[in-house]
């Protein structure tokens, strides 16, 4: 049976990872541009390269299975399943470097105010994903429980 729900949100996903992508290099080519602070570039370094590895592992074994799911049909098994759950972790590992990036932007100059932008963009994605995305992908899958459908708790991103 198809799922509409599932299906607009990953429209909204892949949607949010290009505007997320294209937000990111024009933030990484102003922070090249300056003599930035190494306290806003080694945060800055990390949460860039952890987003394009988060988004990319979505983007290429989520999305493809959970569109079958959103048209209704099972897709195959694969590493998918196990990313469903494990991606929802990362959002920890991303809140912690989003975290740091906004500490460092107070002492960013010109740069924090797109850093700032590019960050709160950041939380309502991560934020759209846990309470959406994921539950209604969850919800999909054949057996699952009930509780399967419930949001993990949102992290401090």
């Amino acid at each position: 049976m198809p799922q509409p729900a599932l299906a607009e949100g990953l429209r909204q996903a892949r949607a949010a990872h290009r505007r997320l992508r294209d937000h990111i290099e024009a933030f990484d080519v102003q922070v090249d541009g300056t003599d930035a602070d190494p306290r806003l570039r080694s945060p800055w370094a990390h949460l860039k390269g952890r987003l394009h590895a988060h988004m990319d592992e979505e983007e290429q074994q989520l999305f493809p299975a959970l569109d079958a799911l959103a048209a209704g049909a099972p897709p195959e098994a694969g590493p998918w399943i196990g990313a469903l759950e494990h991606l929802r972790f990362e959002v920890d590992e991303l809140a912690t470097l989003s975290d740091a990036c906004r500490a460092a932007a107070r002492d960013a100059g010109d740069l924090e105010d797109p850093l700032l932008a590019l960050l709160d963009e950041l939380e309502l994605h991560a934020l759209a994903e846990q309470e959406r995305l994921y539950p209604a992908a969850a919800a999909c899958l054949p057996g699952a429980p009930p509780a399967a459908a419930a949001p993990a708790a949102p992290g401090p991103d």
